[in-house]
């Protein structure tokens, strides 16, 4: 029907390990058995099972660490300049508070998931990925702007929410 199908999973290793490898059968059977090109995008920490069932499919790999540096260059910016004006803390933040917020959201940031892909040629889907990650800081850096006290920073950055769906969770809380 289509010349390419893109399949995009999520979290597979929230799945259920019986649930997983029969997921993982199937999209096996649709790589192989399609006479179009299928090309499945799939979003997961380090999983052995996931690595051994999609090893021998053409595939490839990103890690956090393969963008850490330009997420750091962004959280520090963004960082500088909420403070600028002075939409962090009115401005009043001390270069311990700041290392430490920016610590937190690098470190946050890239304990999102790390992406085996299967079949190559998917670079829309890895900028979205990379996107996302970005996304991510900038909503964490708006929900820091809008609390009054160190102590709130300090406690909301020892619980920041891990990923984007549960971001958009507590946002929806708030509204």
């Amino acid at each position: 029907l289509y010349k390419q199908t893109t399949l995009v999973v999520d979290a597979l290793d929230e799945c259920d390990t019986n649930a997983r490898r029969e997921l993982l059968g199937a999209l096996k059977y649709i790589i192989v058995s399609s006479r179009n090109l299928v090309k499945i995008f799939v979003s997961s920490p380090s999983n052995d099972d996931i690595t051994f069932q999609l090893e021998s499919f053409p595939n490839y790999r990103i890690e956090a660490r393969d963008n850490e540096g330009d997420i750091k260059k962004f959280v520090r910016e963004k960082i500088d300049r909420s403070i600028e004006e002075r939409e962090l803390l009115r401005g009043n933040v001390s270069p311990e508070l700041k290392e430490l917020i920016c610590t937190r959201l690098v470190g946050g940031a890239n304990g999102m998931h790390s992406v085996p892909l299967l079949r190559p040629g998917m670079n829309h889907l890895l900028l979205i990925l990379y996107m996302l990650r970005f996304h991510w800081a900038v909503l964490q850096i708006k929900d820091l702007c809008r609390l009054k006290t160190k102590s709130d920073i300090k406690e909301k950055l020892g619980k920041l929410p891990g990923g984007l769906v549960k971001m958009y969770h507590e946002i929806h809380k708030q509204i």
